[in-house]
């Protein structure tokens, strides 16, 4: 339930940045990943949205390393 909450709030982050709903849904497709190494590294946390804030900075830089290499 809460990885829901946390993908929701990451994926309205892509579309604030003008990210289309597909392009946005392709940038989520790390979440798990970057999700999980967020819970396991960041440490003192005191709202969702910065960890939310986490999240979407790791996949925003997948996102453009995909892009760079032409897989974005």
């Amino acid at each position: 339930m809460i990885e829901i909450i946390f993908g929701g709030l990451v994926q309205d982050q892509f579309r604030r940045e003008g990210f289309s709903e597909t392009a946005s849904e392709i940038a989520m497709t790390d979440f798990e990943r970057i999700y999980q190494y967020a819970l396991d590294n960041v440490r003192f946390v005191r709202r969702a949205e910065a960890l939310a804030e986490f999240v979407f900075n790791g996949l925003y830089s997948v996102w453009n390393n995909r892009v760079r290499k032409g897989g974005g």
